[in-house]
């Protein structure tokens, strides 16, 4: 069912969701065209009232569902909820973001050796999505900074040194260059619920002598693959799709990083 937040759309959530929610969490109503959350007492007009608020209500959300045992793990990170024009409407806990179809942006990196050959990781087999195939060398979702004060989405590079930082220990001073094009969006069923992710690719040309390890935890290896392994691996199905996709885009331009 659809999911909206001020009378934009943001999501969709399953029927006994959206039921459960309705019951539980003042300002939300459910009818034909879905689950709306409208009403929102204590919300003023203007705009920073308004996300709060709506954060507020969000956030009981995410304990409804999470009291509901319908949630993963409760990461204590506050994602972004969007209308389709990137409008910022509020704040939610990650752990709800995919129960509620958000839609959440994701940064990737491309990291590349002078000969062609791309560093990818392994993920970690205890993550909820695509646990244990191989994947770009560092990625993961942009957040919030300040979320309970004055929020504002994190800045894409940010998002990515942060990132390859915490999963590759890519070293910061690192120079990082966004990849030609508008974001890749991926929508399908995970796990955890719907994903609907727009993808942001980076690539850097990393030094010879680079070698990444984890910081994490979210990553169980790593291995540098040429241009042939890499199309031939993602062939045969190793690869997470979002990983697919950007390589292969690549591969079809003809190149790595600086060509």
């Amino acid at each position: 069912m659809a999911f909206t937040v001020g009378g934009r759309a943001v999501g969709s959530v399953e029927p006994d969701d959206a039921r459960l929610l309705a019951r539980e969490v003042p300002g939300l109503t459910l009818d034909g065209r879905g689950l709306s959350l409208d009403g929102i007492p204590g919300a003023p007009g203007d705009d920073a009232s308004a996300r709060a608020a709506a954060s507020r209500a969000l956030a009981r959300i995410a304990a409804v569902l999470r009291d509901a045992g319908r949630l993963g793990p409760w990461r204590n990170e506050a994602l972004p909820v969007l209308a389709e024009d990137d409008a910022l409407l509020g704040v939610v806990e990650r752990a709800a973001a995919r129960a509620l179809g958000l839609r959440t942006i994701a940064v990737h990196l491309l990291g590349w050796r002078a000969d062609g050959a791309m560093w990818v990781q392994r993920r970690s087999p205890g993550k909820p999505v695509d646990p244990g195939m191989l994947d770009t060398l560092a990625g993961g979702m942009v957040g919030m900074r300040d979320p309970a004060g004055d929020p504002r989405i994190e800045d894409l590079a940010e998002a990515m040194h942060r990132e390859a930082d915490e999963e590759a220990a890519v070293p910061a001073a690192t120079p990082m260059d966004r990849l030609a094009g508008p974001p890749l969006r991926i929508a399908r069923p995970v796990a955890e619920g719907y994903m609907v992710e727009d993808l942001v690719g980076f690539e850097t040309r990393l030094d010879e002598a680079f070698a990444p390890f984890n910081r994490d935890g979210e990553v169980a290896g790593f291995e540098c693959l040429g241009p042939d392994a890499l199309a031939e691996r993602i062939g045969r199905g190793e690869f997470t799709l979002e990983a697919s996709l950007l390589i292969l885009e690549r591969l079809r331009r003809g190149g790595h990083a600086g060509s």
